[in-house]
């Protein structure tokens, strides 16, 4: 599921985000399907957010007190790439959360020539 903070909101203003939320979603979910087993629906949750805010969280939680693109939080440990945890149950089938900061990925892809996100990439560190 992707949640869009309000301070990102408040952030662009009356300027449109620079990825469509809903097509995130869409994007999202495919690569979640593409990894479960079959028959079996695994979800993970991408917060939106800004410079400040992944600023903080990267401070408390890593120690490193700048802003990033992308912080993920993995709810199990894989220990085989590739394989998921056997669990019983869709609750039990959530990956984690990632926090996306669209203004520091957004500046880094214009300085880059990137027209990408790094949404891929934080699905694997989940």
């Amino acid at each position: 599921m992707v949640i869009v903070s309000k301070v990102l909101r408040q952030h662009y203003g009356a300027k449109p985000l620079p990825v469509n939320p809903r097509k995130l979603n869409a994007q999202l979910n495919a690569m979640l399907r593409v990894i479960g087993a079959p028959g079996r629906r695994w979800d993970a949750g991408l917060l939106l957010t800004d410079d400040k805010h992944i600023q903080f969280m990267n401070k408390k939680y890593r120690h490193k007190d700048k802003p990033t693109d992308i912080l993920s939080f993995p709810n199990y440990t894989i220990q085989t790439p590739g394989v998921l945890p056997d669990v019983r149950g869709q609750d039990a089938r959530y990956l984690g959360d990632m926090f996306l900061s669209l203004p520091y990925i957004e500046s880094y892809c214009l300085h880059n020539g990137i027209q990408r996100i790094p949404l891929s990439y934080g699905l694997t560190c989940l």
